[in-house]
């Protein structure tokens, strides 16, 4: 984090021809450190993917006939939730308790690999193939990829990265929270018959944990092999190595800070959406 704040400090300071100091720039370095981190990891072109993942499993879901009640389209509603300008308001609130807690030293220099044109490369390789994997075919190949190069070399360099930077159990226990979130908010709109109670809805998700680790597995190693697939084995050696150290698995933990607030809160308000519908009401 200092060094970015430098980088802009001496941008700013650096006159150019015949003007002043870069009075954007000076407002960018004075910005609250949860927004530079959000423009500094590309998270503006990530949110309108994760929209439409939402939107590809809504459409989905009214095509099985899973949604029931009546109303306006689900994916219509589903939309509304994901809003990107809203999503981006969930992930800064948070974040925030998580970067108050945050080491600065660790903070900085997690901010300063991604400002880095190797780190700028990763998040642009990440957004690109996660909206590739929207394509159902291509989804389909990125996993076959994944299953027959599980035992080549980039294939053990991805399990060593998914190993190295912890993705599996906090991915879980994200998925986890967004069935008890969606439980929640079912709950809270009326949707059962007979409400569960709190410890109900928390022993369903850990029901379902098993297959929740199984497809988050399947996903990763397919996600990370489309995602990495340009990156030469040391550029993808000195990732792995940042997201091992303990700078990579701070910003690792503020990113799950957010996500969590974000999918949390929109997963309860699908939940309650999606009871409030079968009662003849909208959100």
């Amino acid at each position: 984090m200092l060094m970015i704040i430098g980088l802009m400090g001496a941008l700013a300071c650096a006159p150019a021809q015949g003007r002043g100091p870069d009075t954007m720039t000076l407002v960018q370095a004075e910005a609250p450190v949860e927004e530079r981190l959000w423009d500094l990891l590309q998270l503006s072109e990530l949110m309108p993917v994760l929209r439409e993942e939402s939107l590809r499993e809504a459409r989905r879901m009214e095509a099985e006939g899973l949604i029931e009640g009546a109303g306006p389209p689900w994916s219509d509603t589903v939309a509304r939730i994901h809003e990107p300008a809203r999503m981006r308001a969930l992930f800064l609130d948070g974040v925030r308790p998580a970067l108050e807690r945050a080491e600065p030293g660790l903070l900085a220099q997690a901010m300063a690999f991604h400002a880095s044109p190797l780190g700028q490369r990763v998040l642009r390789l990440e957004t690109s193939a996660r909206l590739a994997m929207l394509d159902e075919d291509l989804d389909a190949d990125a996993r076959a990829t994944a299953f027959l190069t599980r035992d080549t070399p980039r294939g053990r360099q991805i399990a060593d990265l998914i190993r190295a930077a912890d993705l599996i159990g906090p991915n879980v226990a994200g998925g986890m929270n967004a069935v008890i979130g969606f439980s929640r908010g079912f709950a809270e709109g009326g949707g059962y018959a007979m409400p569960p109670d709190p410890r109900e809805i928390v022993a369903d998700a850990w029901a379902q944990r098993d297959q929740i680790e199984a497809e988050t597995t399947e996903w990763l190693h397919a996600f990370l092999t489309l995602a990495y697939g340009p990156l030469s084995d040391e550029e993808l050696r000195a990732y792995t190595e940042f997201a091992a150290s303990a700078e990579g698995r701070l910003l690792s933990r503020l990113l799950f800070s957010g996500f969590d607030a974000l999918f949390g809160q929109t997963a309860f308000d699908m939940g309650l959406a999606a009871a409030l519908r079968v009662e003849g009401q909208q959100l």
